[in-house]
């Protein structure tokens, strides 16, 4: 297993190069970059489980997805973006997706706008941190919305976050398989 680490920032400024040479030494798709805002007080539960998720969380549109044909566990679906990291801004990808598909913009998405651009200082709330994960670990369900091939822990990379931030849970500066 490869180690992941927290890197500490000391402004979203610093992401975008900070997550092209991440996604290079884990060696990720570069233009399948998966990314995942969740709040910094998740930072411990994201390290112990790989993913800010559990069985109490909200699934958006689970009921009405006829895709979903067995009981599925929240903490396995995630909503994320999916990025094209090589292009400056990076860019949202919404390909494979059918355009059919509805898509609720007041869905209770934590932090996610449906933009064209992800621009890390205007996207990344005070208070976020950001978790990388390999997208050939995950299945893709529609826009935003992700579930876990198996555990999430296997599937994360990397998390970013402010050295300094408005929130008040204390950094963890350690490396974790």
């Amino acid at each position: 297993m490869t180690m992941k680490k927290v890197c500490y920032l000391n402004s979203w400024n610093e992401f975008s190069s900070q997550l092209r040479e991440a996604v290079v030494n884990a060696r990720l798709n570069p233009r399948r970059t998966l990314v995942r805002l969740c709040p910094r007080k998740n930072l411990k539960k994201l390290l112990e489980k790989g993913t800010d998720r559990d069985e109490s969380s909200i699934v958006w549109n689970h009921h009405l997805d006829a895709r979903h044909k067995t009981k599925i566990n929240p903490a396995q679906i995630f909503y994320a973006w999916m990025l094209d990291s090589t292009q400056e801004p990076m860019i949202n990808i919404y390909d494979g997706i059918e355009k059919q598909e509805p898509f609720d913009l007041f869905a209770p998405i934590y932090a996610i706008n449906i933009r064209p651009n992800f621009i890390p200082s205007q996207d990344i709330l005070p208070g976020q941190i950001v978790a990388l994960y390999d997208s050939q670990k995950i299945k893709r369900l529609s826009v935003c919305e992700y579930e876990f091939n198996g555990n999430p822990n296997e599937a994360l990379s990397n998390i970013f976050a402010l050295k300094k931030d408005t929130c008040d849970t204390p950094q963890i500066s350690y490396y974790f398989n």
